[in-house]
């Protein structure tokens, strides 16, 4: 049961990259030093690389602008038996990528070549975006993750690095809807990171590739880095791992389309120079990459759904955390999982990667773990528990379960919210909250109307209301937005009832094989000349057996289509025919559904057959129906 909820985790981490915060009770605060942090990390690695599988890891901690540790675990490739070494062993640093794009724009806007204010429509000549009745997207939407994208996961990546598509085609040939206003919620979104890589190419006049070579990785000798893969890494590439069993699976090397979200390529020592350029307000080592006020407004906070919850600077996540401010930002490709975080109060920086699959819950929560061992509590924020009294009479309001707002309105990617285990809350106290989260419980406090704390980690979450007093969002300790949801988007609702109706479908087919063999052996073909035949579109058994049979051929396409994904990013890339087919069957399930409604109205005013098989029937129609809904609603009936 476990490794299943971990592979369930993992997945939710591979199709929406989150920034995990585990509720891990604070220390008293040990001072960083070498030795301490060898400790801790050696203890950590060596637990959780064997429960999680994890093939190889590195991390590399830096301190008063030098390294203070660094160390690589396990290999970068199993087959030929190569260690993981920090100077040498690349790793693909997914979403961490976005920091370097965020400092290229931040160059041109420094240089006034781009202005954070301007619709993002006046550096695209290519293509325009669609915003449709919405304002327009400005550069500043683009940085804090407030565009009003709609999600697209299918086709984001190619299943070879050299099949990837130039930037401005996959950009131009996927755009996805407007959902809402920019600058409204905190949606994630990979495409417009990838917009903004456009527009540095069309203000720049180079490649996105080209621009960050000369102007970030060359200024910065970061010579082991690499804008996306190319064959010039494989050698030393740690490669990803998906465990079978007590084997492991090499995953291919696929690519993203669009490099500035999520391709970038590099050594951890690299990295250090790239988390001492930003400890060191943009200048590093003698040369400035960016100007100390331009820094300053990256780490600065620009966007936050409430005053009290952490948001996003420009390109970097905020992380509120025991009293203390950090600036983060995690990366997963389906294989790697990254994480880099910087302290600038107390000048350290830390970089993670790990090449197994399972491997993004150690890479998440490694941060939270750090900073409970290191960095001390307030002892006024920890008092509070004790000292609190209610703000508004009743919590019952916030009771419920939240739904990430990061899903695809368009095609059938959403079904990751049924993977998706969403955020409970329940009331506590008069003045408190259980919020359980990812199988963690932790417990808040309200501090005023709306806005509740935790005071074992000082982190906060707030929610929204609408004219009505109703709970709408939760904003979440995570820097993401969560929608208050309603019975029918009931996961384990769901599941019930496909399971309900896959037992019915697959008793119908029993019986009809044993109805055929019973017939085959039978040599008795006489019947009985007075019987009368009804049609097929008028016969409620016939219907019945129909719907079943077409919702099996359903689960038995798009099982075969699923089998023939090769490894787990599969899911990035194109759908199988087959899966694609099998979306389409519903729609002859959904005519037959129809038919048998009317036959069944039919039967029951004429009181035809008996009333157990009209009770049958029925009951088959409603499961066959609630079934068409759950797909319809997770967009799997057509493409």
């Amino acid at each position: 049961m476990k490794k299943q909820i971990v592979f369930m985790l993992c997945i939710l981490l591979l199709v929406l990259p989150l920034q995990i915060h585990a509720t891990v009770t604070p220390g008293k605060g040990i001072e960083i030093t070498k030795e301490n942090v060898q400790a801790f990390v050696e203890q950590m690695f060596e637990e959780n690389m064997e429960e999680y599988q994890i093939p190889g890891a590195v991390i590399l901690v830096v301190k008063d602008n030098e390294i203070l540790y660094e160390q690589g675990f396990g290999y970068a490739n199993l087959e030929q038996e190569l260690k993981v070494d920090p100077s040498q062993s690349f790793f693909r640093i997914g979403s961490v990528s976005k920091l370097f794009t965020a400092t290229a724009i931040m160059q041109l806007v420094e240089q006034g070549l781009v202005d954070l204010e301007a619709d993002v429509n006046e550096y695209l000549t290519y293509f325009q975006i669609d915003t449709q009745q919405f304002q327009p997207i400005r550069v500043k939407h683009l940085l804090t993750h407030t565009p009003g994208f709609d999600e697209r996961f299918f086709g984001m990546a190619a299943e070879h690095y050299s099949k990837r598509l130039p930037l401005r085609e996959y950009l131009k040939e996927n755009q996805p809807q407007m959902i809402r206003e920019p600058g409204q919620y905190i949606q994630y979104s990979n495409y417009g990171m990838g917009i903004l890589g456009l527009v540095i190419e069309e203000v720049s006049g180079l490649s996105y590739e080209e621009y960050i070579e000369k102007h970030i990785l060359k200024p910065l000798n970061m010579n082991d880095t690499y804008v996306a893969m190319n064959a010039a890494v494989e050698e030393q590439l740690a490669r990803e791992y998906f465990p079978r069993g007590e084997h492991f699976q090499e995953e291919p090397l696929y690519d993203y389309h669009y490099p500035p979200a999520g391709s970038f390529v590099a050594t951890a020592e690299d990295m250090a120079k790239f988390m001492l350029l930003h400890l060191n307000e943009g200048t590093w080592n003698g040369t400035t990459v960016i100007n100390e006020s331009t820094a300053k407004l990256m780490h600065e906070r620009q966007f936050s759904q409430h005053p009290n919850v952490q948001g996003f600077g420009y390109g970097f996540f905020e992380r509120l955390q025991n009293s203390h401010r950090f600036l983060e930002h995690g990366g997963n490709t389906g294989g790697t999982n990254s994480m880099l975080m910087i302290d600038k109060e107390r000048n350290i920086g830390i970089f993670t990667s790990n090449n197994g699959f399972a491997g993004g819950l150690l890479s998440y929560y490694f941060p939270s773990h750090f900073i409970n061992h290191f960095y001390p509590m307030s002892q006024s924020v920890v008092a509070m528990e004790t000292a609190a009294q209610p703000v508004e009479e009743g919590l019952k309001r916030y009771e419920g379960s939240y739904y990430t707002n990061r899903y695809s309105h368009e095609d059938a990617s959403k079904i990751t919210l049924a993977m998706a285990p969403p955020i409970k809350v329940s009331q506590d106290t008069d003045h408190s909250l259980i919020v359980q989260n990812l199988g963690q419980e932790s417990t808040f406090i309200q501090v005023e109307p709306l806005v509740f704390m935790n005071p074992e980690t000082e982190q906060y979450l707030a929610f929204e209301e609408d004219g009505k007093g109703q709970i709408t969002h939760l904003f979440y300790p995570d820097s993401f937005v969560y929608e208050k949801g309603t019975w029918y988007q009931n996961a384990m609702l769901h599941g019930i009832l496909f399971g309900v109706f896959v037992l019915f479908s697959v008793a119908t087919g029993l019986f009809l094989i044993i109805k055929l063999i019973k017939k085959l052996v039978s040599r008795n073909k006489q019947r009985n000349s007075t019987e009368t035949k009804q049609s097929w579109y008028k016969d409620a058994g016939k219907l019945n057996m129909l719907i079943c049979l077409s919702f099996l051929l359903f689960l038995v396409v798009l099982v075969t289509g699923f089998l023939q994904m090769d490894g787990i990013a599969a899911v990035f890339i194109e759908l199988p025919l087959a899966v694609q087919l099998a979306l389409y069957i519903p729609l002859i399930t959904l005519i037959l559904v129809l038919i048998q409604g009317f036959a069944l109205i039919f039967a029951w005013l004429s009181r035809s057959g008996t009333v157990f098989k009209r009770l049958y029937y029925t009951t088959v129609l409603f499961l066959a129906m609630s079934v068409l809904l759950i797909l319809n609603y997770y967009n799997m009936i057509g493409i």
